[in-house]
């Protein structure tokens, strides 16, 4: 099959974290046999677009995934919530700019509403084939959308030949806002291809010390402070446990000056960015993962750390849910505070009772690549079959 991926965000040299689910689900659709094209249109401000701004897609061949990035001016889109708009008005130059060099494609497959899923419904017609769109954004559920967003989600829900969210937290939401009663799949996000490696023996916990992990950007809806100050009451008068925590973002130094605050920079370690391959390391070095967040659109990281063995402790965050239903999870309400540090303390005493084989081997058989294209490959053929 001839498949064309129309990402919304892409990894790029400048942000290489961006959008790598996209990418992993590219290259394992070509893996399985398909004829996999990407075309990622990023938008520049007016200040840093020269130098970027193209009459043509640039070509990279990337892990056996023909990848085109095209590159435009935002005209102050995005500063006045109008990037639907500019990527759809982008939109046929870049596609028939791609066309003329790749030919036609079976189906498109754009990720997420805003903007290259907006931008492909309106322009179905220049790509002469169906169009199925995956959502994936949680501001969706947080009213963090606006009046005209809202009308974008409920065009690309309506036009696109199959819709599809990550979660059925996502779902319910998605309907709730556009009032569709349309058909709308379930198709979770696929686990990273580095984390359904084999695990060699050295790769195994080595630490004499309680080991727990949590992963992810450090924002404020990540709720790091609630977990650290939950670990702090848990672990007050224990030494050999530590927490690590990998990840950079804007309440980083918020997160410091806790550390210092609560006396736990022996336990506490924050360890910034880490690559998917470090970040795999530090969670075969680990016993447990933690996540505490408010709101999540899914979970990967959950997956990722149950896909090395780790039991997990999670908050019912909505996109979450699902996840931590399997063995090896330990759900809590996302603002109980004692029910957190109840999990973390029992945990502490049982996390050696898991079998962190069978933990890894149920995730690697619901999210691992042959499952998740099995379920993809079913969309597009029901995607083809309502598009004639």
């Amino acid at each position: 099959m001839r498949i064309l991926i129309l990402p919304s965000w892409y990894p790029t040299p400048e942000n290489p974290g961006s959008g790598v689910f996209f990418r992993d689900q590219a290259e394992a659709l070509a893996e399985a046999g398909h004829d996999v094209t990407v075309m990622y249109i990023q938008l520049y401000s007016i200040k840093n677009v020269i130098g970027h701004v193209s009459k043509e897609p640039q070509f990279k061949e990337i892990n056996g995934v023909k990848t085109y990035y095209y590159y435009a001016c935002s005209y102050g889109a995005d500063r006045r919530m109008r990037v639907c708009e500019r990527v759809r008005e982008v939109f046929p130059k870049a596609i028939k700019s791609l066309m003329d060099k790749e030919g036609n494609f079976d189906i498109v497959h754009a990720h997420s509403f805003r903007a290259a899923g907006y931008a492909a419904v309106v322009n179905k017609r220049l790509l002469g084939c169906p169009v199925i769109v995956t959502e994936h954004i949680s501001s969706i559920g947080n009213d963090e959308i606006t009046s005209l967003e809202k009308k974008h989600l409920k065009t690309t829900v309506e036009g696109a030949n199959l819709f599809v969210c990550v979660s059925e937290n996502l779902k319910t939401i998605v309907k709730e806002k556009t009032g569709t009663n349309k058909k709308i799949l379930v198709i979770p996000n696929i686990l990273p291809s580095v984390f359904s490696e084999a695990i060699a023996e050295e790769e195994e916990i080595k630490s004499d010390k309680l080991r727990f992990i949590a992963v992810g950007s450090l924002r404020e809806i990540k709720r790091y402070d609630f977990m650290i100050n939950a670990f702090a009451d848990v672990f007050s008068n224990c030494r050999d446990v530590e927490l690590r925590i990998c990840g950079d973002g804007p309440a980083r130094d918020k997160l410091k000056k806790l550390i210092e605050a609560l006396s736990l920079e022996d336990k506490v370690k924050l360890l910034g960015y880490q690559s998917r391959e470090d970040v795999r390391k530090q969670m075969l070095m680990s016993h447990v993962m933690l996540q505490a967040s408010k709101s999540e659109t899914f979970g990967v990281v959950l997956i990722e750390a149950m896909a090395c063995g780790l039991p997990v402790i999670g908050t019912r965050n909505g996109g979450s849910n699902e996840v931590l239903e399997a063995y090896g999870a330990n759900a809590v309400d996302v603002d109980d505070y004692d029910a957190y540090c109840e999990a973390i303390k029992e945990i502490a005493h049982t996390f050696k009772s898991y079998n962190r084989k069978l933990i890894r081997n149920n995730t690697l058989y619901k999210y691992g690549k042959k499952s998740i294209v099995e379920l993809l490959e079913e969309a597009y053929k029901e995607a083809l079959t309502f598009g004639k």
